[in-house]
């Protein structure tokens, strides 16, 4: 199926649909925003007491955490301006191997919904990166990450069963910045916002695969809490 069919598709979009979007984006991003700072600024054991706790090297350790709720709106001019995808609300899985004192080999798999034409689609991402820890001596411990995601953007299931399956998909890079609070030596709270840089090329209509002619630009900007344990493997 050509692209320009897709893009007459999409365009389609009700008003509704772009009034949706604009009064959901800023209430969303508000409710968000408030959940951070309650979880930042909850009560928990003292910096002391913690302090006995906090591996000093976060070699040879292993985490896995889980992230709900993550958040994701969609900054791409292609696919915001043109199609008026709306913010999503999902979930994530990650996990980490600490092979320095402050460096990780981290793996995400993340997914959002979004609403584009009344209909459902999915955003999926998969991340394989590099977490570099800024500080090691407290329960407050600072990050940022950086690289290579897998992005698609999809209908999905019930969307495919009335309307052709389409899926667009693309490489990037993903940033983030964020905290690891921890209120034991196993467990702890994570916290993140990053933005993806990816251009969707790749395109999938029912069962006809195609590179498209020109790429669409597919950035993403997400935060996401997490809960997680970590536990030492040698």
């Amino acid at each position: 199926m050509p692209l320009d069919f897709l893009e007459l598709d999409l365009m389609r979009v009700k008003v509704v649909t772009n009034a949706k979007y604009v009064v959901e984006r800023p209430a969303r991003a508000a409710v968000l925003t408030l959940v951070l700072v309650l979880l930042t600024i909850m009560p928990g054991a003292s910096h002391a007491r913690l302090k006995g706790f906090v591996p000093s090297s976060r070699s040879g350790l292993a985490e896995v955490w889980v992230e709900f709720p993550r958040f994701a709106e969609p900054f791409g001019d292609d696919y915001v301006e043109d199609y008026a995808i709306t913010n999503g609300w999902g979930f994530g899985l990650g996990v980490s191997f600490g092979f320095a004192d402050k460096l990780c080999l981290e793996g995400r798999a993340l997914q959002t919904n979004h609403t584009v034409e009344d209909a459902d689609w999915d955003l999926d991402l998969a991340y394989v990166g590099l977490k570099y820890c800024m500080v090691r001596e407290s329960p407050f411990q600072p990050f940022l990450s950086v690289g290579y995601v897998r992005q698609n953007l999809e209908t999905d299931s019930s969307y495919a069963q009335h309307r052709e399956y389409v899926r667009l998909a693309g490489n990037g890079i993903l940033t983030s910045v964020g905290m690891d609070y921890y209120r034991s030596k196993k467990f702890f709270v994570t916290l993140r916002v990053e933005y993806a840089f990816v251009d969707y090329s790749y395109a999938i209509f029912g069962t006809d695969e195609q590179n498209m002619e020109e790429s669409l630009d597919g950035r993403v900007l997400s935060a996401s809490i997490g809960i997680g344990y970590r536990a030492p493997i040698w």
